[in-house]
């Protein structure tokens, strides 16, 4: 067992060394599962939580390398004893978790606390603390930034509700009578709508008067038959010559 988690321990940081985030998750939980079998007080199974932890969170896996960073912590702290560096690094890697979650201030309190431990371990001059007050620094400077933009985009919000109040009832009715005053009055429309409803009364048509008198004949003048009435039955008009059978035509 001892073998087979020196192996999985060895694929897991070559796989991270080499940035195979995937592969180097499933050694490590491999690795994790075998140094379980070591129980809780075993420094492996510790180390191996860790690491799970950092390859998680290079898949922005955040929710499943919280956990894990919660049992190591409870590790480090209840049950180990972890010197205050080892806690300390441990706490790194939960800033960095917090600031890539967007929790720039819970992130920046932890940054805090890691310096204070460098300070007391290596001393104010060392790299390591001053790359821990950098961090603390950047953190405060972004949240800071953040909360002032959100209360701009509040007062913006805020002016924008203003501006979109209702329009008060005088001024309303004064719109109304404004945009009104080029149509009629109610009275002038009444007026308008009986005198078109009122019907017109029709005209007789007068009789026409013919232009000349017609002279009433006895006998038709084409044909010289006798006529009854006005016009001759036989000719359709007195202008028109009947010919008679006995006639050549040409």
């Amino acid at each position: 067992m001892e073998e087979s988690w020196q192996t999985y321990k060895t694929l897991g940081e070559r796989a991270t060394g080499s940035l195979n985030y995937p592969y180097a998750e499933a050694m490590w939980a491999m690795a994790v599962l075998i140094a379980e079998e070591f129980g809780e007080k075993d420094p492996r199974y510790c180390f191996s939580i860790d690491w799970l932890s950092h390859v998680l969170l290079k898949q922005q896996k955040y929710a499943l390398a919280e956990r894990f960073l919660s049992r190591s912590w409870r590790l480090k702290t209840k049950v180990l004893g972890s010197s205050q560096l080892e806690l300390a690094r441990t706490l790194n890697t939960i800033a960095e978790l917090y600031y890539l979650q967007g929790k720039f201030a819970d992130a920046e309190q932890i940054c805090r606390r890691v310096y204070e431990v460098y300070v007391q371990q290596y001393g104010p001059d060392h790299p390591n603390t001053q790359t821990a007050l950098s961090n603390a620094t950047l953190l405060e400077q972004t949240n800071a930034a953040r909360n002032a933009a959100a209360a701009a985009s509040a007062q913006v919000a805020a002016g924008v509700q203003a501006q979109a109040q209702p329009v008060g009832v005088g001024t309303h009715a004064q719109a109304v009578q404004s945009a009104s005053s080029g149509y009629p009055t109610v009275q002038a429309a009444q007026q308008q709508s009986q005198q078109v409803a009122q019907p017109v009364a029709p005209t007789r048509p007068q009789p026409i008067k013919p232009t000349s008198e017609r002279r009433k004949l006895d006998v038709c003048e084409s044909c010289g038959q006798p006529i009854e009435g006005e016009e001759c039955v036989r000719c359709t008009s007195t202008t028109l010559r009947v010919y008679r059978m006995d006639e050549r035509l040409t």
